[in-house]
Parts: C-alpha cells; sequence; structure tokens
C-alpha cells in the first residue's frame, strides 16, 4: 500500500477538484464501462476502458484529495 509522506499542495488539491467535477460530468449514470482517451508523454492517444466502480471509485479519491 501507498505511504503518504506529505499532504497534497495546493496546486494537486485544486487539479484534484477539478478533476473529480470533470469526471463526475462525463460518468454515464447506466454504463458497466467507461472509454477514455488519455494523452500519453510521447503525445500518442490511447484509448482507455475502464469499469464504471474504477471511474466512480477515482472520483472519490479526488474529491476527498481535493
Amino acid at each position: 500500500m501507498l505511504n503518504v509522506q506529505s499532504l497534497p499542495s495546493a496546486e494537486e488539491i485544486a487539479l484534484a477538484k477539478l478533476s473529480s467535477q470533470e469526471l463526475s460530468a462525463v460518468l454515464e449514470a447506466n454504463g458497466d464501462v467507461q472509454n477514455f482517451s488519455v494523452v500519453g508523454k510521447d503525445g500518442e492517444t490511447h484509448s482507455v476502458q475502464l469499469p464504471a466502480s474504477a471511474v466512480k471509485l477515482m472520483i472519490e479519491v479526488l474529491t476527498q484529495l481535493g
């Protein structure tokens, strides 16, 4: 398990709050799978499918962080 050594910065808190709001806005209420496009460090776009339950958990973590 990850051991957090320091509190998040103000920038990380703001980004977490914004990210949770954005993810909440695109979460499909009745879908089992959520599709996302993610841009990697190399600039290449990747298609990612996540279970809706995982997206909800990410939203909760980001909300708590924010």
